[in-house]
């Protein structure tokens, strides 16, 4: 059937064939008070065709109408690919001819030809319509229409804009390119004109209530009978396309579009000839840093030059979004703007850049803190406290609730948001009015134990974790303490009247054939921002779909929960719109009534807060309140597992001077149960305080909602090492909860933009396994909790900084003088025990029993060949000869798990294509190709050392040489399919689960690196050699002397050309590397210059799990029999 022009309807999915978005978010802060993004789908799929010859004005308002409630987007042209699923790209598109014209109008309000007085709100959208129209075709003033708003039409810019879509039909179809030729010049934007170009019909989503909107009927479409457009009353032009735009975008002597930083930056390393692609080291150590000198003496030098002409206010943002995001504040960059005037600009001010820098804090401290819960609710629905009396604040509760929450009504019910800061008492408050109401008829819900715990202290639940006393009393003969933990939550969860739960075992209350048991009336969620957040599957999640399971059947019931219940009650201080708020509207459109109570009192405003600006400064101060006769209470982000927590217990007890018994440190191998410390740390800590303890340090394990009530401390200090470790709660549990001590003392480490990249919070953006989602909700959430995830942990020590400004929080410096040499000092005592500290953990190390049980020693007793075999392989006895670098790469081995990775990455690997399709689940088949594919092509870069995956991993087993081997990972013909195959495929492929692996998209040879340090081999980049000599390439001086040196002994025929000799003494290295033939030493040189190598090498430390597998799959039953043999019980 032959295609014709018209009119298509799309619909976006993402590579798992669920629904995707086809909307633009929008949120405060950029340029015009807005920033909008658009992330489309990269696949669609066709749901409509109006043909030209079908077409008319009724039945393209109509198809609107009803397309846009199912959230998809119009194409102009005509998709020719014949799959399902097809992407966005212009050999996708055929450019056949179409009747349709659409006009995209976005112009300032007051240019609007309408009366004066006419506003957005106030004037209709046909009467806005047939003005435009009159403005744009004047000669044609019958012409029929569909119009609609825009999809950002309702948002209110600094400067109001008209924003609508008009489709007017033309007597005659055409193309794209005279549609341009034609129409190009109107009072439109036409990048709608081209062929691909989507036309988005959903509203935009607003993403933040810093963003205010119109209120307009922007789901409004309408139309009217009339004339076509004659074609022929337009004369043709010639006019450039978008190809030729943006050809010569930038070449022009100005920078234009959105991307003008990135094209400044780009420019900039263009021109100093930096290329991270050619030299990454040397890209690393001239790139343009953020605030560095380099860096605003090259905009300077740009805006000498006039590039910046027409940008600076995108130019101005960016420097100052930039600067305060690394630094929590825009000193630097204001300064740098505002004492150069070619930077300013002549119609800037330093009143300008002030106005800047406060739309940025508002936007970073809404993106790292979250927005306030308070927009979602109407005054009638709000209760304000003002009090910090908590027998005042519960009769207010319970003057403000009667007669508005009826326990015997059969409505939907009612969801409560109780967002008042800590301390003010929401389990003496909130909490137990609503649990008198609900008498022995709810179910609380928590994400830590110690919470849950205090809470049947209080308000009498149930621990779901105990068995109940009737229980014990009708089986006194029972042994309870040989019952696990799984067993009790099995047995009695559901059955408990008044049940206090983690989120985490929520399924616990099914049924063995599914059914959810314990239904409540009254549901309490207690810290939903942070229960919401264990919903959250992380990318990196090595379980996988299994895990990916477990929490969405876990999000099931939660939700399940909260629709069944009458009430449901939100206690969280830092209740966002973005989680608890996502939370509220779900009750809220099952019909359930809400409300809000806030506390106008805060403790942030009773407290003072004090930040040190280095960790000498911390430990001074630490020793002057210690002098002074004060007892310290010190929260900390380090853990022990590189013996950093003890480091800074002893480095504190040693400047200090205490005795052994005056510091106690509280973290996960202390002697004391972990468990004790992490449900209630009071009786613990109340021993230690009487006992003489002056100093107490706690890690990570004290969560959020943990609250020291015994005696109390006359200091709280925190000392966060690692910047990013944690977000901003780890700041407000150590600082804000602890009542008793009226001034919070803080240390953060510096703030590393690089380690940004370490951590992917998105499954598009790592091509990892990307689970499916049970409910549109469900998608929400997740998408939800990935953003926040990531802006909380930007830079939590500035984000802090952020929230105490906003609460209004007072500031004071430290009380006692600190000298040169009391930092001196202090710093001295941190080295000494961090160097001392890291040999301590080593040494621990050698002694871990994984160590010797999981590792075997391969060696070699014919030193002369290199040769290592199964039968020279020996189970350790002890750890002593190898080096500290060994042993941590054995440790680190095993505690990601690498050798289970290395079982599943094997039998990948081994399979055909065939195989890979058979075992894997059908809708996965293709996807399991592909893995393998991967596999393949990594294989293939060391091809000229093996021909076979077989003989690489015999070799692995059977000769591993001390050397190893090296292999091009650019220059050479496998290098290049490998890095383009997989950058064209990097959107479907799912390295992150395959080996856990980040970064490689734009660094594929990480692959090769990461599968050969799976299977225990080390692997080291080599770079290009290359540079001048006398003015001389060195590439092509060596080209040159080996073709002499190669024609001299015959071993080549003569080629006129140096390309197809450089091939030609390529392949004939190639071919004596694996004849293990040694080089010359102008061979090595010349295999040197063709492209960066990566050198592979055994590690003396060889993991068992996966050579065990290589022989099972291999066919080498030596080493089965060996470790047999040598254990006599087989492992």
């Amino acid at each position: 059937m032959e295609l014709e022009g018209g009119l298509f309807f799309v619909q976006g999915f993402n590579r798992r064939e669920e629904y995707g978005s086809l909307y633009k978010q929008i949120s405060s802060g950029g340029e015009d008070g807005i920033t909008s993004k658009f992330f489309p789908n990269k696949w669609l799929r066709t749901t409509e065709h109006i043909p030209n010859h079908a077409i008319d004005f009724q039945k393209i308002a109509s198809a609107i109408h009803t397309h846009a409630k199912h959230n998809r987007a119009i194409l102009v042209g005509v998709p020719h690919v014949e799959q399902k699923l097809w992407q966005k790209t212009k050999k996708n598109c055929l450019d056949l001819p179409s009747v349709v014209l659409p006009l995209d109008i976005e112009k300032k309000w007051h240019e609007v030809a309408l009366p004066e007085g006419a506003t957005i709100e106030n004037t209709p959208l046909r009467t806005i319509v047939e003005a435009e129209l009159k403005t744009i075709f004047p000669k044609h003033p019958n012409l029929g229409y569909v119009a609609r708003y825009s999809a950002t039409a309702r948002i209110k810019r600094e400067n109001p804009q008209l924003r609508i879509r008009i489709y007017v039909l033309l007597d005659k179809p055409v193309a794209y390119v005279e549609r341009v030729q034609r129409f190009a010049g109107l009072e439109t934007d036409d990048a709608v004109f081209e062929y691909n170009c989507l036309d988005l019909i959903q509203p935009a989503l607003v993403m933040d209530r810093g963003v205010d909107t119109y209120d307009i009927p922007y789901e409004e479409i309408i139309w009217e009978e009339g004339e076509r457009l004659p074609i022929d009353d337009f004369e043709k032009k010639h006019t450039r396309t978008a190809e030729e735009r943006h050809q010569q975008k930038g070449t022009d002597g100005r920078i234009v579009g959105k991307g003008s930083y990135r094209m400044l930056i780009n420019l900039w390393h263009q021109r100093n000839n930096i290329s991270k692609k050619k030299d990454p080291k040397d890209y690393n150590k001239r790139r343009l840093e953020v605030n560095s000198e380099r860096y605003f003496d090259a905009f300077l030098q740009m805006a000498k030059e006039g590039l910046l002409d027409g940008r600076r206010f995108s130019v101005h943002w960016i420097l100052m979004l930039n600067d305060f995001r690394k630094n929590g504040n825009c000193y630097a960059s204001m300064a740098f703007i505002g004492n150069n005037p070619e930077v300013l600009g002549k119609d800037r001010t330093w009143q300008t850049l002030l106005n800047n820098e406060a739309k940025i804090r508002k936007y970073f401290h809404q993106k790292w803190n979250g927005t306030g819960i308070r927009e979602m609710f109407k005054e009638k629905e709000i209760l304000s406290l003002d009090s910090l009396d908590t027998q005042e604040n519960y009769k207010s509760i319970e003057s403000f609730f009667e007669g508005k929450i009826d326990p015997f009504d059969d409505s939907a019910g009612y969801v409560v948001v109780d967002s008042q800061p800590i301390g003010l008492g929401k389990t003496s408050t909130t909490l137990p009015y609503f649990c008198k109401i609900y008498e022995d008829d709810a179910i609380s819900i928590c994400y830590r134990r110690s919470i849950l715990l205090m809470q049947c202290k209080m308000l009498g639940f149930s621990y779901y974790l105990e068995i109940p006393d009737w229980y014990r009393r009708d089986n006194p003969d029972t042994d309870f303490s040989t019952w696990t933990e799984f067993n009790i939550k099995a047995k009695f969860l559901s059955e408990l009247a008044n049940p206090a739960t983690t989120i985490q075992s929520l399924h616990f209350l099914k049924d063995q054939y599914g059914k959810i048991e314990g239904y409540k009336e009254l549901l309490i969620v207690d810290e939903p921002e942070r229960v919401l957040n264990e919903l959250w599957i992380k990318p990196e999640l090595a379980e996988g779909e299994k895990k990916a399971q477990l929490l969405n059947d876990q999000f099931q019931i939660f939700m399940e929960l909260a629709h069944k219940a009458h009430t449901v009650v939100l206690a969280d201080a830092d209740a966002s719109t973005e989680l608890t708020g996502w939370l509220v509207e779900c009750c809220s459109r099952a019909g359930k009534k809400k409300y809000l109570i806030e506390n106008k009192q805060d403790w942030y405003r009773a407290k003072q807060f004090c930040r040190f600006d280095s960790r000498e400064e911390w430990l001074v101060a630490l020793k002057k309140m210690h002098d002074a006769g004060e007892d310290i209470l010190v929260h900390t982000d380090l853990g022990d597992d590189l013996q950093e927590f003890t480091d800074l217990q002893e480095t504190i007890r040693d400047y200090l001077d205490l005795q052994d018994w005056e510091i106690v440190g509280y973290h996960a191998g202390s002697d004391f149960t972990e468990q004790d410390i992490r449900e209630d740390m009071n009786p613990v800590i109340q021993k230690d305080r009487e006992r003489g303890v002056r100093v107490c340090l706690l890690s990570p394990i004290i969560q959020i909602g943990a609250s020291h009530t015994g005696v109390p401390f006359d200091r709280i200090m925190l000392y966060f090492h690692h910047g990013k470790a944690f977000g901003t709660d780890r700041f407000q549990t150590g600082l804000r909860d602890r009542k008793a001590t009226w001034i919070g003392y803080y240390f953060a480490g510096a703030y590393d933009p690089s380690a940004d990249d370490e951590v992917s919070y998105t499954y598009e953006e790592e091509g990892i396994y990307q689970p499916s989602f049970t409910s549109p909700d469900r998608a929400e959430l997740q998408k939800n909790l990935a953003l926040r995830n990531k802006n909380a942990r930007e830079n939590p020590a500035a984000a802090f900084e952020c929230l105490l400004e906003e609460r209004e929080a007072p500031r004071v410096d430290f009380h006692y003088p600190i000298t040169h040499l009391d930092r001196y000092q202090a710093g001295a005592c941190f080295t000494e025990h961090t160097q001392a500290g890291r040999q301590v953990a080593l040494n621990k190390l050698r002694q871990k029993e994984g160590l010797l049980k999981e590792f075997a020693q391969a060696f070699s007793e014919d030193h002369h060949h290199s040769t290592r075999n199964w039968q020279n392989l020996k189970l350790l006895d002890g750890l002593e000869e190898f080096t500290d670098e060994e042993i941590k790469k054995a440790h680190q081995y095993l505690k990601k798990g690498d050798g289970e990775l290395a079982k599943r990455m094997l039998d990948l690997w081994l399979m055909d294509k065939e195989e890979r399709s058979r075992t894997a689940k059908e809708e996965r088949a293709a996807f399991q190709i592909l893995q393998g594919d991967l596999l393949d092509k990594t294989a293939r870069l060391w091809s000229i050392h093996f021909d076979t995956l077989h003989a690489f991993l015999r070799y692995s087993q059977q000769e591993r040489e001390e050397e190893g081997f090296e292999f091009h990972i650019e220059g050479t013909e496998e290098s290049k399919d490998f890095n383009t195959w997989v950058r064209q495929n990097s959107r479907n492929l799912d390295v992150g689960a395959l080996m856990e692996l980040r970064g490689w998209q734009e660094s594929p040879h990480k692959i090769a690196m990461r599968a050969f340090d799976i299977l225990g081999w080390d692997a080291e980049v080599l770079e290009k050699k290359g540079g001048r000599i006398d003015g001389k390439n060195i590439a092509s001086v060596i080209l040159k002397d080996l073709y002499k040196e190669y024609r001299k002994t015959n071993q080549i025929q003569p080629i006129k050309k140096s390309g197809a000799a450089k091939i030609a003494m390529l392949a004939l290295i190639y071919e004596k590397k694996k004849e293990g033939i040694a080089l010359t030493k102008l061979e090595e040189d010349f295999f040197a210059t063709i492209g960066r190598r990566l050198r592979v090498k055994p590690r003396r430390l060889v993991p068992i799990a996966p050579w065990v597998h290589i022989a099972s799959k291999t066919g080498n039953p030596h080493y089965s029999q060996w470790y047999e043999e040598k254990t006599p019980s087989g492992g």
